[in-house]
């Protein structure tokens, strides 16, 4: 009876990890990047199923994502302590506590709204001064 290698090493691989690989990090900006235009397409074809009746979406899909964004972020910072993409990609926020002591993060209010304005009005008004940008 032969054994694969695979399961010689099954007991050495390791599913708590104490810090997130470079490749997490990546997806979890990655998904970010990708959510906006991806509601924004949602809402075109909204539009363009009724014009008459939706035709406004088209016109306010950067505050509509960006409403939706805040609506989400909060959600998930209230609940979880980390955002949407932390939490999808099982990234946890943690606090040193001296050399040896990790906690998870309990988010204060201080860290609340620095975290919303980094995750949602940011990155809002960095659209709309690149679309300033590419207008001139």
């Amino acid at each position: 009876q032969t054994k694969t290698m695979a399961e010689f090493g099954a007991h050495i691989t390791v599913t708590a990890r104490t810090r997130p690989s470079i490749f997490d990090v990546v997806a979890q900006d990655g998904l970010m990047s990708t959510l906006q235009p991806a509601v924004t397409h949602v809402m075109k074809v909204v539009a363009e199923s009724n014009p008459e009746k939706y035709e406004w979406c088209l016109k306010y899909s950067s505050e509509i994502f960006a409403a939706f964004n805040l609506i989400l972020q909060h959600h998930y910072l209230s609940n979880y302590g980390g955002s949407f993409a932390e939490n999808f990609y099982d990234l946890k926020r943690i606090q040193l506590k001296g050399e040896r002591h990790l906690k998870p993060l309990s988010i204060s209010h201080e860290a609340y709204i620095k975290s919303l304005l980094t995750l949602v009005a940011f990155p809002y008004l960095w659209s709309h001064l690149d679309n300033v940008y590419q207008d001139v």
